[in-house]
């Protein structure tokens, strides 16, 4: 099985896609795999960048795509993806144990960055990683990639609710 049909048969795995009514991908290859998939009518696909699409997406896929960005648009992409307002985000990319930076094999003009792009989405506790999954660690740290699925959960969830201090305290006798 080709890579990107492997990554196509991941998401299709993870995700339950009887909730999913659109995605969004940039590769056009991948949306044709994924229409194979998965065959749904009602699916709708979009091939874009996210300031360019218009509206909510349930899903949205990143394959290999977050470590050709340069690092001043890292921020603006992250942006970008929760203002789609997608409820997942699947991400495949390169994930080592630190921060790593090459000339790309592709074109010796772009630098790429591996990192643990998880990270990006876990400090904010309305998103969670509900699958992960390790290939090549045997490999090397340049060779590490991870692919993981993304979960945004209501703010309700993710947050504890308390009393504002002020409460606490007019609650509290001296």
């Amino acid at each position: 099985m080709e890579d990107q049909e492997r990554f196509v048969d991941q998401v299709v795995r993870v995700v339950d896609m009887a909730s999913i009514k659109s995605v969004l991908d940039l590769g056009p290859k991948s949306i044709n795999i994924a229409k194979e998939f998965e065959p749904k009518e009602n699916l709708k696909f979009k091939v874009g960048y996210s300031h360019q699409a218009h509206g909510r997406f349930d899903l949205v896929i990143l394959n290999m795509v977050l470590q050709w960005i340069p690092r001043h648009l890292l921020i603006p992409t992250l942006n970008q993806i929760d203002q789609c307002g997608a409820t997942f985000v699947f991400i495949k990319d390169f994930r080592p144990q630190k921060f790593l930076s090459s000339v790309s094999v592709h074109n010796p003009n772009v630098r790429i960055f591996k990192q643990d792009y998880r990270q990006m989405f876990t400090t904010f506790p309305f998103f969670q990683v509900g699958w992960e999954e390790v290939e090549y660690a045997t490999r090397g740290i340049d060779f590490i990639r991870s692919s993981f699925l993304i979960k945004r959960v209501s703010l309700d969830e993710a947050y504890e609710d308390r009393p504002s201090v002020v409460e606490n305290q007019r609650g509290k006798k001296s």
